[in-house]
């Protein structure tokens, strides 16, 4: 089954936007207009997106920024965290 990854991301965006705000860091979400879709496991996708987001805040000092980026190329859906 195709899931579309946009909304999973964007609801683990949404889910850590007041943790980052409570530290005053700025989460930025940068996805493209279309809608991605890949063959995953629900369940595990959120879990490590959840994971990776959740350790950047953690570890990054206030003040400062964390973006997650969605984004395609030929073949492949990816998921970036930046800190």
């Amino acid at each position: 089954e195709s899931t579309e990854v946009n909304y999973l991301t964007d609801l683990s965006v949404h889910l850590f936007e007041p943790i980052a705000k409570s530290k005053r860091i700025d989460l930025f979400y940068d996805y493209p207009f279309e809608k991605l879709h890949c063959q995953l496991d629900r369940s595990c996708f959120v879990q490590i997106l959840d994971n990776l987001i959740s350790n950047a805040i953690k570890f990054t000092p206030s003040e400062k920024m964390v973006f997650v980026r969605l984004m395609k190329d030929d073949s492949n859906v990816i998921v970036e965290v930046e800190d």
